[in-house]
């Protein structure tokens, strides 16, 4: 692939408490001094990185997206460019940051944004679906549906706090006011799980939820759905319990049961909050996950 020569930047000024409004600067002065031209785009609302991005994939005079922001931000840019994505450049400054953590580990963002410029790689990674009673959305990283998305909605509670941080204490919060609902997953026909749950948790990537490693077999280009269950536990067994989801050895815990599948249905006795790529959709009692059949390209 030819080095990139210019580059759009959808800034999402308020991500990750306004982390994109500090590192900007630093961006553009890498760019200026690699002689890449340049157009930085800031977002206003939420929704605004999907209009921007759709634009920018219309005019197609740029050869890639870099996108400042967190999960929220690529989640809106690849909206807007589905399904004939451009190559996205990310540059991890949200909250959680869990889809870069699967795709570089701990690699710094400015190595990877030097490495990506001028000796551009591409990756592609698949890119996920979820109806909710008609209603479709995609996602890149994951879906939570009940207790993870009770904590995104708890974590405007916490306006101080940022990165993984913000979201440990946001479980810490929302463990011992969540009552646990029933629910039913099933895979073409074939029921995976009955009962009351904890945790319900679909990943594309292997992290969710601010670095918890839910989905230590993921890969982003396999086809497939990793679902993670967790049955409902006491508050010890919980708190003894969240280092190993952490560290991602969890999987042999008995109150853990774990999925791989090409699609799943959910339904549960009551509407539940749904989060996708750490945004909240709403609230339902039923909902498919499925994966699409375009692929992302990811600048490497």
């Amino acid at each position: 692939m030819e080095p990139i020569r210019r580059c759009a930047l959808i800034v999402n000024p308020v991500a990750g408490r306004g982390r994109p409004k500090h590192f900007i600067r630093k961006v553009v002065e890498f760019l200026e001094s690699r002689n890449i031209d340049y157009d930085v785009f800031c977002t206003e609302y939420p929704g605004h990185a999907t209009e921007i991005a759709h634009c920018i994939g219309e005019e197609r005079k740029w050869d890639a997206i870099a996108v400042l922001g967190g999960d929220g931000t690529i989640r809106e840019v690849v909206m807007g460019i589905f399904p004939q994505p451009m190559p996205l450049l990310l540059i991890p400054l949200g909250t959680g940051n869990d889809f870069y953590k699967t795709v570089f580990s701990n690699e710094p963002w400015y190595q990877v944004l030097e490495r990506a410029l001028l000796h551009p790689k591409l990756a592609y990674v698949d890119v996920g679906m979820v109806d909710i009673e008609g209603e479709k959305s995609i996602f890149v990283n994951g879906i939570g549906m009940g207790f993870d998305a009770a904590v995104v909605e708890n974590l405007p509670k916490f306006r101080y706090l940022t990165g993984d941080l913000l979201y440990l204490v946001g479980v810490l919060y929302t463990f011992p006011r969540y009552h646990p609902p029933r629910m039913r997953a099933t895979s073409q026909g074939h029921t995976l799980y009955e009962g009351e749950i904890l945790l319900f948790s679909v990943g594309n990537g292997q992290f969710l939820g601010g670095g918890f490693h839910l989905f230590p077999k993921a890969r982003l280009d396999d086809a497939q759905l990793d679902v993670t269950v967790v049955d409902r536990l006491s508050i010890p067994s919980f708190l003894r319990k969240l280092p190993k989801v952490y560290r991602g050895e969890h999987l042999e815990e008995p109150e853990v049961h774990y999925f791989q599948v090409s699609e799943i249905e959910v339904s549960s006795e009551q509407a539940l909050p749904v989060q996708a790529d750490g945004e909240l959709l709403g609230r339902t009692r039923t909902l498919k996950i499925y994966p699409t059949r375009s692929v992302l390209p990811i600048l490497l």
